[in-house]
C-alpha cells in the first residue's frame, strides 16, 4: 500500500514539477515579447518613418494590394469640405 502511494505522491510531485517550469518558460517568453516591443517603441518614436517603411515593407512582400503614392485625394477632399 505505501509503495503504491508514494508512487502517485511523487507522479504528482513530478508533474507539478513540469507545470511549474512550463509556467515560467511562458512566462520568460512573455518578458521577451514586451521587451521587443518597447525597443521597438522607442526605435520608431527616435526615427519615425521607420513605421511607414515597415507598413510597405509588409505590404510589398503580400499579395493583392495596392498602394497608391502620390496621390492627392484627400488634400482634394478636405478643401471641398471646407468650402
Amino acid at each position: 500500500m505505501i509503495v503504491g502511494e508514494l508512487k502517485k505522491a511523487l507522479s504528482q510531485v513530478a508533474t507539478a514539477k513540469q507545470d511549474g517550469l512550463a509556467k515560467l518558460e511562458r512566462a520568460r517568453g512573455e518578458m521577451a515579447a514586451i521587451r521587443n516591443l518597447a525597443n521597438v517603441a522607442k526605435i520608431i518614436e527616435d526615427n519615425p518613418n521607420l513605421l511607414q517603411l515597415r507598413l510597405l515593407d509588409t505590404l510589398g512582400q503580400s499579395k493583392g494590394n495596392t498602394i497608391v503614392f502620390g496621390s492627392d485625394l484627400n488634400s482634394q477632399i478636405i478643401k471641398k469640405d471646407k468650402n
